[in-house]
């Protein structure tokens, strides 16, 4: 299973508009409800809520994953979000995030969704990667950077 297997076009935003946390929660809930794969988008919302209560997903480095395991879901789903002016998502480093990857998983399938979570966290690491993502400017190019930077050495 890879982070690919998880992500469609219609999940990803190359210029996300929401200037607040919980907009962009919202945002990055309706691409996948939108791409018609999220059978109750309120309830992916509010998991993501509650997720984000009990600390913030924001890692630092312009970076922020927001997740939640999510009752009815049947496989993980992906989506990623970039926002040109940046979003104060009380990331770990106080700095503002543009990067997002928003992770929804099965409640009975926890290691999915951890190798998942470790995928992005591998990706996202290197700077270089991380400035081309921010520079991206169509779900294309998110995609085939994502899948170049998977491909195994």
């Amino acid at each position: 299973m890879t982070l690919l297997n998880h992500l469609t076009p219609e999940a990803v935003s190359v210029d996300l508009k929401a200037p607040s946390r919980d907009g962009v929660l919202s945002e990055m809930v309706e691409l996948l409800r939108n791409g018609g794969r999220l059978p109750d988008a309120a309830a992916a919302l509010e998991a993501v809520r509650h997720r984000e209560l009990q600390g913030s997903t924001g890692c630092g480095s312009g970076v922020a994953v927001p997740h939640a395991r999510v009752a009815g879901l049947k496989q993980p789903m992906v989506a990623v979000g970039i926002s040109r002016k940046g979003v104060d998502f009380a990331a770990v480093d106080g700095q503002p995030v543009n990067i997002f990857f928003l992770v929804l998983g099965p409640q009975n399938a926890p290691e999915s969704f951890l190798k998942l979570l470790s995928q992005i966290a591998r990706l996202v690491r290197v700077p270089e990667v991380r400035g081309r993502l921010s520079s991206c400017g169509s779900a294309t190019e998110v995609i085939e950077l994502i899948r170049d930077e998977s491909a195994p050495i």
